[in-house]
């Protein structure tokens, strides 16, 4: 099973991803996505030990409203997908 995370509404809005559109993707480092909300701990244990990795994180008919699957990048890295790895 892969492992999953949840972005609320705000947090969506301020990746400028939808958050209720299916098949959407946000990549995001993970650093900069656990200082953008107040998580629990079980968000928290699978988020820190990626420290500043950039993720990429996409959703699928199988997920709700602001679920998403941590999935493997296999895309190369580009200035355009930095964006949401800089601090707030």
């Amino acid at each position: 099973m892969m492992a999953e995370v949840y972005t609320d509404r705000d947090q969506c809005r301020m990746f400028n991803v939808s958050y209720y559109d299916r098949e959407a993707t946000l990549i995001v480092c993970a650093d900069v996505l656990l200082e953008s909300k107040d998580y629990d701990r079980e968000h928290r244990e699978l988020l820190e030990p990626y420290g500043s990795t950039k993720l990429v994180l996409k959703r699928t008919l199988d997920h709700g409203p602001g679920w998403w699957a941590i999935v493997p990048d296999a895309e190369p890295w580009t200035p355009a997908k930095a964006m949401y790895c800089k601090r707030f």
